[in-house]
């Protein structure tokens, strides 16, 4: 009796678990909004869900008293397989008339606090960005330009909202933004003392922009330094943000608290 009662056991758990693991990956992305909406800001509306838990799409807006910004369409498609590693993994890939950008999500399931993001690679321009900054403080007259994004690793700190980790480089291209003219210029970020350091590089064929930007949660830090073949090559808006050390040298050293 008890040989017959055992196959029954393993052969009715494991029904029970290929009915779950159906219905799970049944559930329409309606329900992931429902979960979604009671976790994310009243101003990101997320909309037009289409697809199931497991892979599907969402059209994302950001919804201010004073205008609508359209997001564009996220897709995600979850890695099931990841759950057997204590994962949640899914690859994300965005996208909009305007630029794009893929990556991959993980989040430890016995650790929800650390996000890690991987193979973060996209192009946005920078109009675009900046226009998603608070009305009052967008840059007068506008920015163009473009920012290519290729960050191998950045682990986030959920609770904190700051990185723990991050490789990668982020390019410039075709800046300008009130009159600051910037051809070139390509940003490697790093972790130091639990600080993010972008050290800078870049400039014109007749002069070269290089140095490092340092932040954490309460403090920023700039040290730039600008050198240019003549003191006719040097870049007109020197001499507003810089201090000029030599006819062909100036440089930028600031710091302070950011504003709460």
């Amino acid at each position: 009796m008890r040989q017959g009662i055992m196959p029954m056991v393993k052969w009715g758990g494991l029904t029970v678990l290929l009915t779950i693991f159906s219905l799970t990956y049944h559930l329409p992305a309606g329900w992931v909004a429902q979960q979604v909406a009671l976790s994310i800001p009243k101003q990101l509306q997320l909309t037009m869900w289409q697809g199931r838990v497991w892979q599907g799409a969402v059209d994302v807006t950001w919804q201010t008293p004073l205008e609508k910004i359209d997001l564009g369409q996220l897709r995600w498609d979850f890695n099931p397989w990841a759950l057997l590693g204590m994962q949640a993994e899914t690859a994300l890939q965005w996208s909009h008339s305007q630029g794009g950008a893929h990556t991959t999500v993980a989040v430890n399931i016995l650790d929800k606090d650390l996000i890690l993001i991987s193979n973060l690679e996209g192009r946005l321009p920078l109009a675009f960005a900046a226009g998603l900054l608070p009305v009052g403080k967008r840059l007068g007259g506008g920015v163009e330009g473009t920012v290519d994004m290729d960050i191998d690793t950045l682990e986030w700190n959920a609770v904190n909202g700051f990185p723990q980790a991050i490789k990668g480089e982020l390019a410039l291209s075709g800046v300008n933004a009130m009159g600051i003219e910037l051809p070139q210029l390509k940003l490697v970020p790093s972790m130091q003392n639990q600080q993010v350091v972008v050290a800078l590089d870049g400039g014109a064929k007749a002069w070269r922009l290089n140095g490092e930007v340092r932040f954490d949660q309460q403090h920023h830090q700039a040290n730039l330094t600008i050198k240019a073949d003549s003191a006719e090559a040097m870049p007109a808006w020197t001499d507003l943000l810089m201090r000029k050390t030599s006819p062909i040298e100036a440089v930028l050293r600031q710091q302070g608290k950011w504003l709460k």
